[in-house]
């Protein structure tokens, strides 16, 4: 990479293509992992044959996360962080989410928690912060997800502060749901491509999972789940299904499927102070990626196979994930350092075995959130956004 450039290594560190909890000897750089092992393309190419203005946008990941000055910032598939417009600040103890945008703008919105406790929204296509009439509660995130009708309008679902689930479609005022949540916990929120599968997961004041299928009320549908306090759920939706994966009470990962309103507990054990995360593939099933109590990172392929990256995350942070048009999938996380630090250095494992460590540092007890999505068009005469320099 260039000085701008932040990829540091693109080899696994001891990863293990076994089961969990199987130590394993160094493998290649192609991890097998299950129904999930498609390579994933971080930019799709261009038609040659159509002229370059009506030519179809290419697609790639794009990640938000807090640095260690508060502020937010975002890294592309070029690995460089740019600039957001002085990158507004987050709350400390809060993560971004992140979602695409349709055309004609394309690229992305996020939504994050201000540190006077205000939603904050960002827009891409309008590169100006906006800071929101609505609060958030402390120790909380917002989740924010795409409708894909509604000329394209984001739905936001975060804890207020009376500790009542609300909901903001677009960039409006929030509507109070009147539903007690679990202080500590975020709220989930996916939509599919189509529009015909919206999934909510939260974690009631009780303590107990609770979810709601395109719009109907919250409850357990039929499912009683314990989650671990302090945790949050992490939902996915595909074209027919949608699965929701927890740290159960009992310090394992539990996923749920709307498909067979059953809940299976895989047995895996999951650090008591993470949260799981879930991405519907685009050849079908889910991909689930949580931390291991030895802060080991793991996934749980389509099949229902668990697998260790040999990847460390840092304590009281999470790992998100993200699903391509290719049956690819790419986790972003903050990595432990050698010398076991809190301030996490922001890393990438993907479907393919694939390790990016940047020269970017993660905000302590913050996670990063990642999205697939099509990017803006960068004007010729301007060029790319600015970079920030190096971290690290």
């Amino acid at each position: 990479m260039t000085e701008q450039g932040i990829e540091r290594s693109t080899t696994p560190e001891g990863g293990s293509g076994g089961p969990a909890g199987v130590t394993g000897r160094r493998k290649s750089r192609a991890l097998v992992l299950g129904a999930a092992t498609a390579a994933i393309a971080t930019a799709v190419a261009v038609t040659v044959t159509a002229p370059a203005a009506q030519a179809a946008p290419g697609k790639s990941y794009e990640i938000a996360f807090q640095r260690p000055d508060q502020r937010l910032a975002v890294v592309g598939s070029d690995n460089t962080a740019r600039d957001l417009s002085q990158g507004p600040l987050v709350a400390q103890n809060s993560d971004p989410s992140i979602t695409a945008l349709p055309g004609p703008a394309f690229g992305f919105a996020l939504k994050y928690r201000l540190p006077d406790g205000h939603l904050g929204t960002y827009d891409s296509s309008q590169g100006v912060p906006v800071t929101g009439s609505d609060f958030v509660a402390s120790g909380s995130s917002p989740s924010t997800a795409l409708r894909p009708f509604g000329q394209g309008a984001t739905q936001t679902y975060y804890e207020n502060t009376l500790n009542e689930l609300q909901v903001q479609n677009g960039v409006g005022r929030g509507l109070g749901l009147g539903f007690q949540v679990m202080s500590g916990s975020s709220p989930a929120n996916a939509w599919n491509a189509s529009g015909s599968m919206n999934k909510v997961a939260v974690v009631s004041a009780n303590g107990f999972l609770r979810q709601s299928t395109n719009g109907s009320a919250f409850d357990s549908e039929g499912i009683n789940v314990p989650v671990t306090p302090g945790t949050s759920p992490a939902v996915a939706a595909s074209t027919s299904d949608a699965a929701i994966a927890v740290n159960g009470l009992n310090g394992s990962l539990m996923v749920t499927r709307s498909s067979d309103r059953s809940v299976n507990d895989t047995g895996l054990p999951v650090r008591s102070d993470s949260s799981p995360a879930v991405a519907a593939l685009s050849t079908g099933g889910f991909e689930t990626a949580f931390v291991a109590p030895d802060n080991t990172l793991m996934v749980l392929d389509a099949a229902g196979n668990p697998h260790s990256t040999g990847q460390k995350v840092v304590r009281f942070s999470n790992p998100a994930i993200a699903a391509d048009d290719h049956g690819g999938w790419k986790i972003v996380y903050s990595a432990l350092d050698e010398w076991g630090g809190d301030v996490g250095t922001l890393s990438t494992y993907d479907s393919t075995g694939h390790v990016v460590h940047t020269q970017a540092s993660v905000q302590v007890d913050t996670s990063p959130a990642i999205a697939y999505v099509t990017p803006a068009a960068v004007s010729p005469t301007t060029g790319p956004t600015p970079s920030l320099p190096p971290l690290r």
